[in-house]
């Protein structure tokens, strides 16, 4: 099986998975993963996060955000940019900020400005599927891997226990991440 085809057929075991998850379950993994999520050095340290607003059932970081608004940090949203297959990150004070986008994703409104990634101190990710050396499978489009190609700074993948596998194949153009936060456990990924 070709390296596409095996991501695939991870990232669709993945979500068949993740759908059947209850809307509870969802509000009480994402209560979970908040405390772990902003002790970490990393994260209570920085003062410009970006942070994902959660789609089909994602681990959802809207208590984070929540909880980071309530300290003196810039928190910023990615805004699809279709056409050049990539991110932008907007800051937002408020959730009334965000608005429906990209496959229906809550993104900052249009007219607010961006910042460069690389201005940013630490990016949490979203994935279908992680393992433990950092290996990531998102939806497929590489909007995440091409806007954090480069970015040197900590990359933060939170996910449920079961969405921790034992490897991803990975491409030379996939973007690791160095933390991953599930509702058990805190994975430090090694440096590559």
């Amino acid at each position: 099986m070709d390296l596409f085809a095996q991501k695939n057929s991870i990232r669709l075991a993945m979500i068949e998975r993740r759908s059947l998850l209850s809307d509870v379950v969802v509000k009480s993994v994402a209560l979970g993963i908040v405390d772990q999520v902003c002790a970490l050095a990393e994260v209570s340290h920085a003062s410009r996060i970006g942070i994902y607003a959660g789609y089909q059932k994602e681990v959802s970081t809207q208590e984070v955000f929540k909880k980071l608004r309530l300290g003196s940090r810039e928190i910023f949203f990615p805004r699809v940019i279709v056409a050049e297959g990539k991110l932008e990150f907007v800051p937002i004070e408020s959730e009334q900020q965000l608005v429906r986008g990209y496959l229906g994703i809550l993104e900052p409104e249009p007219g607010l400005l961006a910042v460069k990634v690389n201005e940013l101190d630490a990016v949490m990710v979203p994935g279908v599927a992680f393992d433990e050396t950092g290996g990531r499978i998102g939806w497929g489009k590489g909007y995440y891997d091409k806007t954090l190609a480069g970015f040197s700074k900590t990359k933060i993948g939170l996910a449920y226990d079961f969405q921790v596998v034992e490897s991803i194949p990975a491409a030379k153009y996939d973007q690791r991440v160095d933390i991953i936060v599930t509702e058990n456990k805190v994975i430090r990924c090694p440096k590559n």
